[in-house]
């Protein structure tokens, strides 16, 4: 069945907003922890309620619930870089992520005196100060990359596919640096956020033949489920992409992409053809505990018989899959049978 619509709302709270930010290019002297003379007082406050609340309330949200968000966010938003990432973020996230890939602080988060490196560049009580936030050695100050995904660490290419855990990690721009800083140690260049995807495989339940509704209309089914990446598969990950773990510690709600007004879609069978009179069905919901299916009907039980024996043996499905979020809309390529093997995901 669809995503139950009342949810959305209490999802929103808990998951609005992640950062796309866009490139820009900041020259503090020592490191950067924010844009210059912004963080630290006397910096006049930007027009930022009208914008978050219009991209809450897009996402979603009651009215009520965007104007509790943005008047608890808007506060601390004081540079058109910080804006400009809230109005182009998708509805995914925690508020604590797009605080940090965003480069919100917090009122009184962080501490310290502006210990971003330089005078006046991420100083000012409570925002980006302090050690072992935005200033210290090897973060964003000193000799380290201030980048939040620092290009020079990445071990390999994106968007990165890994089969065995069953997902696909992107990092937004790349092979492009959206983050280009410039510190006491020299030139820096990186990016700000990454996306993983939930795992999909086969349910508890995998297979089962479906009691006919009809004369002459038989249905079977390959039941799959989606799940939430373990904090062990988001360390491996961080291992083999050198992205920091921290900016893989949420994976993204997957969906069946919609067909014009359904939202079930078509699987495409390849390098086999089903027959005349049979027909397949792919349908995801956004949930990690109710499974979605590839079902296959036909009007006879020979010719159903045929399509499992084409799935048993190995023949390969192409299943269109989108995201919660909206954003993108990916090609599974997938094995049910003999065993489930994810073989490819592209866009």
């Amino acid at each position: 069945m669809p995503p139950h619509t009342a949810l959305k709302p209490l999802l929103l709270v808990l998951a609005v907003l992640a950062c796309g930010q866009p490139m820009e290019t900041e020259g503090t002297g020592g490191g950067s922890g924010g844009s210059t003379g912004t963080a630290g007082g006397g910096a006049q406050q930007l027009d930022c309620t009208t914008p978050c609340v219009a991209k809450v309330e897009g996402c979603g949200a009651p009215t009520a619930m965007a104007q509790s968000f943005c008047g608890s966010l808007c506060g601390d938003v004081t540079t058109q870089a910080q804006l400009r990432c809230l109005e182009q973020a998708p509805c995914t996230a925690s508020v604590a992520a797009v605080r940090s890939s965003c480069g919100i602080a917090g009122s009184g988060a962080g501490g310290g005196s502006g210990t971003a490196g330089g005078s006046g560049t991420a100083g000012g009580a409570g925002t980006a100060g302090g050690a072992g936030t935005a200033g210290g050695s090897g973060t964003a100050g000193g000799s380290g990359n201030p980048c939040a995904i620092p290009a020079e660490n990445l071990k390999v290419s994106f968007p990165y596919l890994n089969t065995s855990i069953g997902t696909l990690v992107e990092v937004p721009g790349f092979p492009t640096p959206l983050c280009i800083r410039t510190g006491t140690g020299g030139n820096y260049q990186g990016y700000t956020t990454a996306t993983v995807l939930n795992t999909l495989g086969p349910a508890a339940k995998y297979f089962e033949y479906l009691p006919p509704i009809i004369a002459n209309y038989y249905q079977a089914q390959y039941n799959l489920q989606q799940s939430n990446l373990t904090s062990s598969q988001f360390s491996t990950l961080a291992s083999l992409t050198g992205i920091p773990v921290a900016k893989l510690s949420y994976s993204e709600t997957l969906r069946s992409a919609p067909t014009g007004s359904s939202i079930r879609s078509v699987p495409e069978f390849v390098g086999y053809t089903l027959p005349a009179n049979a027909s397949a069905e792919f349908f995801l919901p956004t949930s990690t505990t109710s499974p979605g299916y590839v079902q296959l009907t036909a009007t006879s039980k020979a010719d159903l018989d045929a399509i499992v024996a084409a799935i048993d043996g190995g023949a390969t499905l192409r299943l269109k899959v989108g995201l919660f979020s909206g954003n993108n809309t990916y090609t599974y390529e997938v094995k049910l049978k003999p065993s489930w093997r994810l073989v490819s995901i592209t866009k």
